[in-house]
């Protein structure tokens, strides 16, 4: 019957150490990654473009400007880009 004790010394060691340092890094890897790839998805555009006209259709859809004041910020937004 096969025992880890039966004399086999430190040899497990050698390869048991440089993998738990392995997973362990990948677990560290792994959450980073997920932390990088979360705040990347939340920032707006290099121009911020898309969310000023985002915001600008919602409230001609709502009715807060008539259409002549859209009109005008729609083609100041898209002039700046």
């Amino acid at each position: 019957m096969m025992n880890w004790n039966d004399g086999g010394g430190a040899g497990g060691w050698l390869i048991l150490f440089p993998m738990m340092i392995i997973f362990w890094g990948a677990v560290v890897w792994a959450i980073i990654a997920a932390v990088r790839h979360n705040s990347a998805s939340n920032k707006p555009d290099s121009h911020g473009q898309s969310g000023a006209l985002q915001i600008l259709d919602d409230r001609f859809a709502r009715g807060e400007i008539d259409e002549q004041e859209y009109r005008s910020r729609r083609d100041a937004i898209q002039a700046r880009g």
